[in-house]
């Protein structure tokens, strides 16, 4: 006895007995099934799973409680001759006396319906009956149009790109960089540059995957490219370097995430040259800009500048001192940070304050402050600093006019599409 009544199957064997009919309904539209196994081996295959877990004792049974019945071949073996093929083609002749639009068979027959059950038999017969395929028949007869072909596109290769996490000194977790060299290997020492400034920071490429857009775990649009690789010794000797850089990227980029960002626009109504002699000055911003100074002076004379120099005033924000010709190259070369120094007229002795801007490379403010022995090697302007308030003996009393812009977070820094922005104010 079977375990369920036609209708009242668990739902994956009504789907899938469902999707049998429908094949067995395109080839047997009277629904008598003769020479299911020889003519339809895999659906015969398919009958026989379903009615043993359906509980039927045969395939007979099974087929006929959903309404289909089995028939024989004649004893001259084959399924009884119940289709001429000549007389559909006549017929769809009358039909098209000028030609179809189809360049198909199946398409001419789709558009046929009456004749469409009819159309799997008329292939198997076709060479016997026109000795040539159907489709060759009625492309002859002018039935069907010939194929137009379309030249197809030979598809894109998908670029192939190596993309390697590493772990950065200082940082936790991973970071995921591109690679340009095929001879990287996994266990490699790596300079890398992060946030904002890209700051150069050392890394260890903790696993490789060759990956193209689609199977990338990451935006590839947003990672760039290893720097370089570096030797254990370089590695070892430049650890301190390089955890201050990844920590000043990263403590900038908290004050920019957590900012209003503005484009930045220039607006300064008034520029002084630089005119005046200037020993020292002291520079304010962003730490990652302020690191990256600190690099490139480092570079140009290591016996002035060494990189713990850097005065880390709160997260994100550094300071550092800057000597002689170097004041000015600094402020056209980075003219993101503030600077603040005491420019010293030797013709009539007298000092003016210099102040910088973010975002300019010239002075935007300046003011007289007092008189100063220039020759004298302890005169006040190398005793005080800028950005304080002082006295100085009975003449000078001297309080830093720039102070509000100077701790206003207001920096100006450029981001990754190459665009000026500025800190909110």
């Amino acid at each position: 006895m079977a375990y369920y009544r036609p209708g009242s199957e668990p739902e994956e064997l009504k789907r899938r007995i469902r999707t049998l009919f429908e094949k067995l309904d395109s080839a047997y539209p009277d629904k008598t099934i003769i020479g299911l196994h020889t003519d339809h081996k895999k659906w015969g295959e398919t009958v026989t799973k379903l009615y043993r877990e359906l509980g039927y004792p045969d395939g007979k049974t099974f087929l006929e409680a959903y309404g289909y019945h089995y028939g024989f071949k004649s004893s001259s073996g084959g399924r009884p001759k119940t289709t001429d093929p000549k007389a559909i083609i006549q017929e769809l002749q009358n039909r098209y006396p000028n030609g179809s639009q189809f360049e198909t068979a199946d398409d001419l027959f789709a558009a046929n319906p009456d004749f469409m059950p009819k159309l799997k038999t008329i292939k198997n017969l076709a060479n016997a009956t026109f000795g040539m395929s159907l489709g060759k028949y009625l492309l002859s007869i002018g039935l069907i149009n010939s194929k137009t072909t379309p030249r197809l596109e030979k598809p894109e290769k998908k670029k192939k790109f190596i993309l390697c996490m590493v772990s950065i000194l200082g940082l936790d977790g991973f970071f995921y960089f591109l690679s340009d060299t095929k001879s990287i290997r996994e266990g490699d020492y790596v300079e890398v540059g992060i946030g904002v400034c890209a700051n150069p920071v050392f890394g260890k490429i903790e696993k490789i995957t060759i990956c193209d857009d689609e199977s990338a775990p990451c935006d590839l649009s947003k990672i760039t490219t290893i720097s370089r690789k570096v030797g254990v010794r370089e590695y070892s000797n430049g650890m301190i370097r390089s955890i201050l850089h990844a920590n000043a990227a990263v403590a900038s980029a908290s004050i920019i995430n957590n900012s209003s960002v503005v484009p930045f626009s220039n607006v300064i109504p008034k520029r002084y040259g630089f005119e005046q002699s200037v020993t020292w000055a002291v520079i304010r911003g962003l730490s990652c800009e302020v690191m990256k100074i600190m690099e490139y002076l480092q570079e140009k004379d290591s016996q002035i500048y060494d990189i713990t120099d850097v005065i880390f005033i709160e997260k994100g924000i550094a300071e550092l001192f800057v000597f002689g010709d170097d004041v000015l190259d600094v402020m056209i070369r980075y003219p993101n940070v503030k600077m603040a120094m005491f420019a010293e007229n030797e013709m009539n002795g007298t000092v003016e304050l210099y102040y910088s801007r973010s975002g300019v490379q010239e002075v935007t403010d300046n003011y007289e402050i007092g008189v100063c022995e220039s020759r004298s090697d302890s005169k006040w302007t190398l005793r005080h600093s800028p950005v304080e308030s002082f006295q100085d003996g009975g003449n000078i009393v001297y309080d830093f006019m720039c102070r509000d812009d100077w701790e206003n977070i207001n920096y100006v820094f450029t981001d990754k599409a190459g665009r000026n922005m500025q800190l909110g104010k």
